[in-house]
């Protein structure tokens, strides 16, 4: 078997609070779930990007703080309801970002390995730029 990787962009946090909260909270390596939205009107290989709630449970947010507390309040929303959610959809894969492939996207890419019924694994790769990533690892082959 070989192992197959790809990074791509996070982007729609800020359509999904209290997404655009959390997203800078989490640790490197917080384990995502992606789901396929194949009746998304704007893009049929949309990749939806979930944090699950047993990752909040397992310590991968970083330190909270007064500001996250606040940030979050003013989205309305409190800090146990942050941690007693099953889950909390945090965006997409970027659709823009191109492969060496003319015409196919990362987040197609993607798709086409979850339709398959491959299992990916993703993990955040937050950015001091306010830019995180998904890496999106999945294995191939015999």
């Amino acid at each position: 078997m070989t192992t197959r990787k790809l990074q791509c962009a996070l982007v729609g946090m800020h359509f999904r609070p209290p997404a655009k909260a959390l997203v800078p909270m989490l640790r490197r390596g917080t384990k995502l779930d992606l789901r396929r939205e194949p009746d998304n009107q704007y893009d049929a290989a949309a990749v939806q990007v979930w944090l699950l709630g047993q990752e909040l449970y397992a310590g991968c947010l970083a330190d909270i703080t007064s500001e996250f507390e606040s940030e979050i309040e003013g989205m309305g929303f409190t800090i146990d309801e942050i941690m007693d959610a099953d889950g909390w959809f945090l965006g997409y894969l970027a659709a823009s970002e191109k492969l060496i492939e003319p015409g196919q996207s990362k987040n197609s890419f993607v798709a086409e390995i979850l339709d398959s019924g491959l299992s990916v694994r993703a993990i955040i790769i937050p950015s001091i730029s306010g830019k995180p990533s998904v890496a999106c690892e999945w294995e191939e082959g015999e």
